[in-house]
């Protein structure tokens, strides 16, 4: 049963990997979210700095798409609780997942 789990797990792991994206266009794809972000009305500044170490993360790991779901994740949580409600709508149409090549 262990072995078959290490095999699923694995499995899972080279998908992620397959599915990443060039880390060129991945790096400027962040860059562009950070840039979104520094502009937004947070309500706390630690909620400024989480954003940005889940796009670290996001970026670290060659921009997956179970990555991106995680950063939208917490841009629900961030900014839905933000002076503006407006900036959800405008991360999520700035900061759409790019396309793996």
């Amino acid at each position: 049963m262990s072995k078959l789990i290490a095999v699923i797990a694995a499995g899972v792991f080279a998908a992620g990997t397959i599915l990443a994206a060039d880390p060129g266009k991945c790096a400027e794809h962040v860059a562009a979210c950070k840039d979104l972000v520094a502009k937004f009305n947070l309500s706390a500044e630690g909620n400024r700095k989480l954003f940005l170490q889940y796009l670290d993360r996001y970026q670290q790991g060659g921009c997956t798409p179970r990555l991106y779901q995680a950063v939208m994740m917490y841009a629900d949580i961030a900014l839905k609780t933000s002076p503006e409600p407006k900036q959800l709508e405008t991360f999520k149409a700035g900061c759409r997942q790019i396309p793996a090549e």
